[in-house]
């Protein structure tokens, strides 16, 4: 249609204006014969025949392995347990089936008031203090101690005064969450006081036990279950008197069928430096080994593993589950066995006897009994005994207690008016949980700790999805 006009158009204006409009035509032309050109070659192709087009053949893409979903720690805590241990059936119709389970009661086992154990006496007629009060100012003589029970006495305020003067203390945030335990813990404990009747007292106490068992729940998290894995590795020093013989015995070990499909994961190291000086070997091989333990399963979700990075004894560093005790009845154990034995001094078949205390392997199958309800009792009542040393301990100079239980004339507070904490350093008064106190280590370059993050996982752990306690 364009060129017919343009044709038209020639014969009315000049001859410049015809040669314009025939180069016009001319190119327009042109560019009609390059698009059919390039429509027919669209259509029907002329491949040169000596090259053949090659096939591009797809690839199926690579299908990515599934990762295996890991239980959180709330699933690891309610998760039911099908097999009964030792501790478990010891609480009759009442008895746990679960982690939460076991420490809901082992809460409520340490809500009733009660003396510190009674010290040992010795063959000339003297008393051979308990490892756990020795040198804690605790008074010999069982009468001369006060009752405590996880109700007594009022929490005092959370603050740096009872943390190592020289060491690097929790976060303010974390300081502040350990408050709000504190507020909402003697809130209750008032309330209780204040009740007007038994049927309220007795709302107001299973409320205490709720808040107890969260914190417990949380802790448990913190020092356990809060891992990427409930498997690690046990990480053998080259010196040490156990290489030698783990080396040897190690590609021979049969193991427990249970045993065997667990996958370790290295444990943590002080410093990246000492890794080229050690040797890993599992640490369930090793305890089969050493303990001759093969009729023990490990539960599962109970961690066991063994810290060289520990500086004490073997006893301190054999960990076993929720609350990392040693299986040693002289060790951690001893004094939560003697109150354990006091508690079901009625039922003869829950009494830990002196044979079953001579074997390590019998120790590890009710401290890593598979709902934990005997690790959860000693959790509990090393939280109790912290509060006892508090309570009732006579020294001022260490001071074993919260500075606010010294009076203006620098003499201890009667122990029925004294308040108590959970943060407080062992080393002044008794601590078995280094989270409470100097746990979560964070060190620089040159070795110096810098920040402590224990206390501030813990206090994230409970109060994450804050639950206030129903009144």
């Amino acid at each position: 249609m364009k060129i017919t006009v343009l044709v038209l158009l020639m014969f009315v204006y000049s001859p410049q204006s015809r040669a314009f409009f025939i180069n016009d035509i001319l190119q327009n032309f042109s560019d009609l014969l390059k698009g059919v050109n390039n429509s027919v070659s669209a259509k029907n192709p002329c491949p040169d025949s000596s090259k053949k087009p090659k096939k591009k053949i797809k690839k199926k893409p690579k299908k990515k392995a599934k990762k295996k979903k890991r239980n959180s720690p709330q699933k690891k805590l309610t998760m039911k347990r099908d097999i009964s241990d030792f501790a478990s059936k010891c609480f009759g119709s009442e008895s746990p089936d679960s982690f939460e389970d076991s420490i809901s009661l082992a809460v409520k086992m340490h809500m009733k008031p009660q003396i510190p154990i009674p010290n040992e006496l010795k063959s000339n007629g003297s008393r051979k203090r308990k490892g756990l009060y020795k040198n804690k100012g605790i008074p010999s003589s069982p009468d001369d101690n006060v009752k405590v029970g996880l109700l007594s006495n009022p929490m005092c305020k959370v603050d740096l005064k009872t943390f190592r003067k020289k060491s690097v203390g929790p976060s303010d945030e974390a300081i502040e969450k350990a408050n709000l335990l504190v507020d909402q813990y003697n809130e209750i404990r008032q309330d209780y006081l204040d009740a007007k009747n038994e049927e309220e007292k007795k709302l107001l106490k299973i409320n205490a036990e709720k808040l107890w068992s969260k914190f417990f729940n949380a802790l448990a998290v913190t020092e356990t279950l809060g891992g990427k894995d409930d498997k690690k590795i046990l990480v053998v020093d080259k010196s040490s008197d156990d290489f030698e013989t783990i080396k040897k015995k190690y590609s021979s070990i049969s193991l427990d069928e249970n045993l065997s499909e667990q996958v370790p994961v290295p444990v943590p190291w002080k410093s990246k430096k000492d890794y080229s000086d050690l040797k890993k070997v599992s640490i369930y091989d090793w305890a089969v080994d050493r303990y001759d333990i093969k009729g023990y399963a490990k539960p599962k979700d109970v961690l066991i593993y063994y810290d060289f990075a520990h500086k004490t004894s073997f006893n301190s560093r054999f960990n076993v589950g929720l609350f990392q005790f040693s299986p040693v009845a002289s060790g951690n154990i001893s004094h939560c066995i003697d109150r354990w034995n006091e508690d079901f001094k009625d039922n003869q078949s829950c009494q830990i006897t002196d044979e079953m205390k001579k074997s390590t392997g019998e120790m590890l199958k009710i401290v890593g009994g598979s709902e934990q309800a005997f690790n959860s009792y000693c959790g509990a009542n090393k939280i109790l005994s912290n509060l006892q040393v508090q309570v009732n301990t006579t020294h001022t100079k260490p001071l074993r207690t919260h500075p606010d239980n010294i009076k203006e004339d620098g003499s201890l507070k009667d122990p029925s008016d004294r308040c108590v904490t959970l943060h407080f350093d062992s080393k002044k008064s008794y601590n078995h949980f280094g989270t409470l106190h100097k746990g979560g280590a964070v060190e620089n370059s040159k070795g110096k700790v810098v920040k402590r993050i224990g206390i501030d996982r813990l206090y994230h752990n409970l109060y994450k999805d804050p639950v206030q306690p129903k009144r």
